[in-house]
């Protein structure tokens, strides 16, 4: 799950948006959804769910990934003047990775097929 936080400064009191997402499209999440979602809010800041190191200096995207909230953020920031700041801590994924605790769908889902290939899940299980 990706996260987005959005942050709008106008005349009106402070508003501030948490908005969860799904990192890859999903047939009812894309990145033209999420981007059209952008464009309903309109925030003056949107802090993405990365590490500094994904950022130049000046706060543009160094790297770019095809994910919903990577494809969409562009894409607002092309039409509308925005401000992007990373919120995670510079080195999150390695160290997430170095202590064991990232998450690994594809080994997962690797394991659950296993399981099912080999009958060990139980009738419940199985339904899923």
């Amino acid at each position: 799950l990706f996260g987005l936080v959005l942050y709008s400064c106008t005349s009106k009191k402070t508003e501030l948006i948490l908005l969860g997402t799904v990192h890859q499209p999903i047939q009812n999440f894309t990145p033209d959804s999420l981007y059209d979602i952008l464009v309903k809010i309109k925030p003056d800041l949107i802090l993405a769910e990365v590490d500094s190191s994904f950022f130049t200096e000046e706060f543009k995207f160094n790297k770019t990934w095809d994910s919903n909230e990577n494809i969409a953020t562009i894409k607002y920031m092309e039409n509308f003047e925005v401000d992007i700041r990373p919120y995670e801590f510079t080195g999150r994924n390695e160290y997430r990775m170095k202590i064991g605790a990232r998450p690994t769908d594809s080994k997962a889902t690797a394991m659950l097929d296993s399981l099912y290939k080999s009958n060990e899940l139980d009738p419940e299980g199985k339904k899923v």
